[in-house]
């Protein structure tokens, strides 16, 4: 069996520019993980690489590797002319954000009217539902500070794979569906919303591919529309927020057509709630993480939903307990202090968002959200 080389996602050799790098070296008789071994030496050496150069006359194995996206050298080489989500193409073939794709391209800062005061409009806050089952650090639903929060997620409700109805996590989290509704009663501006999903339930078990098999079947979406009504209407709830992740990804459970069917599901579901005495509001929530993003429709997923949420914390970007909310209309972002003090100016999840959203107006605040370990 051959062996694997590796191949930096920049196109790039990495350690070193060194073409003599042994990790980045093919033969006749090792092949490249990614990309193409080209045409060997003299020594029988040849370096793995993208485009005709490697692809082409004298290409020695994995010839028919393409590139994520065009550089130039022409879509006969490349899977897609240009990237998704509008990000840039390397002159290697590959999609990302920093400069090892962009180049000399400067992707605006998001700015803002700081007079404008316009984080004082909205603070969400993720409830989350198990929290009384770690041994200390615990709130219940009365302790939630009253006076801050113009909106609670309560954080999670399941979908039960085989019928497709809302389920709780457990009977725990279950049994505070009212409490948290009833908050209302002291605080009649406050907005209750259900999170639905959530990172575990993309792990390996029983509800892995229940989100896929659920965009993919109207039927099945019918059962959790009528679900999710229901839910609403007994414990007073005002909107969802879909939190799947991720779609598309293979390692999160995802399959290719997760791109298109859940535009499908997110226009249907639009739909129905809209079609309600009292229409209720529809979020979803989005990685930061380029790789993970890309599964998304985001264009056409926009229309239907009253916010984005983009998620940085470790699973959604892999660098830091984050979480930015894209609003229609303005983008109010929660950021881990420290890591948003070093790092916001050059964040690329931002600057994504910025390439994709043009009209946004955007605000920022500081939220309190923390992982322990």
């Amino acid at each position: 069996m051959a062996r694997q080389v590796r191949f930096h996602r920049t196109g790039r050799l990495a350690k070193r520019q060194d073409e003599g790098d042994d990790d980045y070296v093919c033969t006749a008789t090792k092949g490249c993980d990614i990309g193409c071994c080209g045409p060997l030496d003299e020594e029988g050496n040849g370096v793995c690489g993208l485009g005709p150069d490697f692809c082409g006359d004298g290409c020695t194995s994995t010839c028919h590797y393409k590139s994520e996206c065009d550089p130039g050298w022409g879509i006969e080489w490349s899977n897609a002319t240009a990237c998704p989500l509008n990000v840039c193409c390397s002159e290697f073939g590959f999609c990302g954000t920093d400069p090892g794709f962009c180049g000399g391209e400067v992707v605006s800062s998001p700015q803002c009217d700081i007079a404008a005061g316009s984080s004082n409009g909205r603070t969400i806050g993720y409830y989350e539902g198990w929290n009384s089952q770690r041994s200390c650090g615990t709130m219940t639903p009365e302790e939630i500070p009253k006076g801050y929060y113009t909106h609670l997620f309560y954080s999670f409700s399941l979908i039960n794979p085989d019928t497709f109805r809302l389920e709780p996590m457990d009977d725990t989290t279950g049994s505070l569906y009212g409490s948290v509704s009833a908050l209302k009663k002291t605080q009649p501006e406050l907005q209750v919303w259900l999170a639905i999903g959530g990172w575990a339930m993309n792990d390996p078990g029983a509800w892995r591919t229940t989100f896929s098999d659920l965009a993919a079947s109207e039927s099945a979406q019918d059962e959790f529309f009528e679900s999710l009504v229901t839910f609403m209407s007994n414990y007073g709830y005002d909107g969802v927020d879909i939190d799947w992740e991720y779609p598309v990804a293979e390692d999160r459970g995802g399959i290719e057509a997760d791109f298109d069917n859940f535009v499908n599901f997110i226009s249907r579901l639009r739909n129905r709630l809209n079609n309600l005495g009292t229409p209720k509001g529809l979020s979803m929530t989005l990685p930061a993480s380029y790789w993970y993003l890309k599964g998304f429709d985001i264009v056409n997923l926009e229309p239907h939903v009253a916010r984005l949420n983009v998620d940085l914390t470790p699973e959604g970007a892999g660098l830091g307990c984050i979480y930015v909310d894209i609003i229609l209309d303005d983008f109010s972002a929660q950021l881990d202090h420290d890591y948003a003090r070093k790092h916001i100016e050059e964040f690329p999840g931002l600057l994504e968002c910025r390439r994709i959203f043009e009209s946004l107006q955007e605000n920022l605040d500081v939220a309190s959200y923390l992982w322990s370990f």
